[in-house]
Parts: C-alpha cells; sequence; structure tokens
C-alpha cells in the first residue's frame, strides 16, 4: 500500500500537505523545504509508524543512526507528534537522496532529512506513514 500510494502521488502535480490512504494507518504527509547544513539538524525518531521517504524533487541527504546509539536526547519521546529528538552527532551514516530516491525508516532508525549535499536545494518529498500493529 506504501508503495502503491507513493507511485501514485508521484505522478501527480505535487501538493504540500496531508492524504489519508487507510485513515490514520497509512497516510501521506508531502512537504516542501530547503535543505540545511547538518549542524543544524537534530535526529528524530518515532514509535508508531515506519517512514516510507520519497524524492520527487531536489537532493538531500538524510542522516541515520540506530536509535540504541543515540547520546543526547534534547526531547523525550512524545506520543502525539510520534517522535523524540536528539542531537546531531559523528557516527552517523549519511544517506545521499536524489529525486526518485526511496528511503525507509523504522523506529529503530534515527534520522535527520533535509542535510544540503553539494549545495542548499529545494526538495519535495512524500512521506508514508505506516503504522505498526
Amino acid at each position: 500500500t506504501a508503495f502503491q500510494s507513493v507511485a501514485a502521488l508521484a505522478n501527480q502535480p505535487f501538493q504540500p500537505g496531508i492524504t489519508e490512504i487507510e485513515g490514520r494507518e497509512v497516510y501521506c504527509n508531502a512537504f516542501a523545504y530547503d535543505t540545511h547544513p547538518q549542524e543544524t539538524g537534530q535526529l528524530e525518531a518515532h514509535q508508531l509508524y515506519i517512514d516510507v521517504m520519497y524524492v520527487k524533487s531536489g537532493q538531500e541527504i538524510i542522516a541515520w543512526c540506530p536509535r540504541e546509539r543515540l547520546k543526547a536526547v534534547t526531547r523525550a519521546y512524545n506520543p502525539a507528534e510520534d517522535a523524540l529528538l536528539a542531537d546531531m552527532q559523528d557516527n552517523c551514516s549519511m544517506l545521499n537522496l536524489a529525486q526518485g530516491d526511496v528511503a525507509i525508516f523504522f523506529p529503530e532508525d534515527a534520522h535527520c532529512p533535509g542535510i544540503t549535499a553539494d549545495r542548499q536545494q529545494h526538495v519535495e518529498k512524500i512521506v508514508v506513514k505506516v503504522k505498526l500493529s
């Protein structure tokens, strides 16, 4: 369902906002933003949802590290937002995503999207949120 939803939305004009697919069990959140320097980012991790990220246009780096290795949590897990936040750290892997690329993040995956690659870019991205049962 998540991949079918991304495929359907990828072929439509980009429209920021939330599109429900199966209520809040599976939904898409489309974002448009400019990338930022790595040092200004924060890692996030979820508990309730898997993120399936599709870059519709632009290029970004997503920092990734296992949630269990987070060193400096800046905001404890907030169930209302399904997120905890942590400072960026040196032990992250960097995923370079360009137009058409997909990345999947599970609850054990802390991640920081939107990092500038070679130059600041405007990114349009669709994130399908898939609720874990």
